[in-house]
């Protein structure tokens, strides 16, 4: 839902900004992607671990749908919709979730550290906790797949353990004020196409 930027993408920024999720995006996804989303009971049921200020969450939660969120950030004064909130560091978090129909995510883009992406962290910790067959949206840099080499251990989770990407939904580098250039990807939905061009205009 949030992430901190680097200055040296634009000088403008501070290292410590927090830039959430844009409403464009938002909207985007809850009429193309999430209403693809399969219920496994009365409720959606949803984990969003960088929830911050819950924009990729509150309308879900006041559609009726059960929501879990978690940030490393105390986020309870933002008046965040959901239903269990936590406030723990995904690199070392190990909860296990049970029947979560739709994980979605906008995480930290830098500042991991031991050259993990912190996208990938996030992105390993839900197929852990969820399961590697959960319905899962994460907005990423594009260097999440692109910046690997033949031998990366990154690489070779997409190619032998993660399933296979449901979509990619390509956003202007411009996105979040910044010139970062970002995608969106898609697992474990069905009947959605497998390439979008997000439009702003």
């Amino acid at each position: 839902m949030k992430k901190t930027m680097k200055n040296e993408v634009e000088k403008k920024v501070n290292t410590n900004e927090i830039i959430c999720t844009p409403d464009f995006i938002v909207d985007f996804l809850y009429q193309n992607i999430i209403p693809k989303v399969n219920k496994s009971k009365g409720a959606l049921k949803v984990f969003n671990p960088a929830i911050g200020k819950g924009a990729l969450t509150n309308k879900l939660k006041s559609d009726g749908a059960y929501v879990i969120g978690n940030d490393i950030q105390d986020v309870s004064m933002h008046d965040v919709q959901a239903d269990e909130l936590y406030n723990l560091d995904m690199r070392t978090f190990n909860m296990k979730l049970e029947c979560i129909d739709l994980a979605i995510v906008n995480p930290p883009f830098s500042g991991c550290g031991n050259k993990l992406l912190y996208p990938e962290v996030f992105l390993d910790k839900i197929f852990e906790s969820c399961g590697y067959n959960t319905p899962t949206i994460i907005i990423t840099p594009q260097g999440l797949r692109f910046n690997c080499s033949k031998s990366s251990k990154r690489y070779r989770k997409f190619v032998e353990v993660y399933n296979p990407i449901s979509s990619v939904i390509c956003l202007p580098k411009d996105s979040f004020g910044t010139l970062i250039h970002c995608e969106i990807l898609v697992f474990n939905v069905d009947n959605i196409k497998p390439t979008y061009f997000l439009d702003t205009i």
